[in-house]
């Protein structure tokens, strides 16, 4: 199962210190969808709009306008980020896209081969432990 990865220093990052309480809990809440979904930090707009109570899109600007989000459509224009691959350098319609998720997160692709490998691994061990059988016997 996936899971988020958040620097304890965020918090007092001073692009996250200056947000309000309803951007940085939308900014969290963004983010552990992100990481549920496996989105690799894109958030629909529709979705923005309805992860917390206060969400609205004047706090998703707020994100934006801190440098925390890319605007809807919007690529990350950081070059830095883009060649490490921690931000997504295309826009996707409808979407905002959290800068530099994946530096500290896993992306979609990590964790589908890391599912596979581990049943791979179980199935193997689970053959060595039948005597050479698999399941399907």
């Amino acid at each position: 199962m996936p899971y988020l990865n958040i620097d304890d220093g965020m918090p007092d990052h001073p692009k996250v210190e200056a947000l309000s309480d309803a951007a940085f809990r939308l900014h969290v809440t963004a983010m552990a969808y992100c990481a549920q979904k496996m989105t690799d930090g894109l958030v629909p707009r529709n979705k923005a709009r309805r992860l917390t109570d206060t969400a609205s899109d004047a706090v998703a600007m707020e994100l934006v306008r801190a440098g925390i989000w890319h605007d809807i459509g919007e690529g990350c224009p950081c070059a830095e980020s883009v060649e490490a691959r921690t931000c997504k350098a295309d826009g996707v319609a409808g979407h905002y896209i959290v800068h530099d998720y994946l530096q500290w997160n896993h992306s979609k692709a990590w964790w589908t081969k890391r599912r596979r490998d581990q049943a791979e691994r179980k199935a193997k061990w689970k053959a060595r432990r039948n005597g050479g059988r698999t399941d399907e016997e």
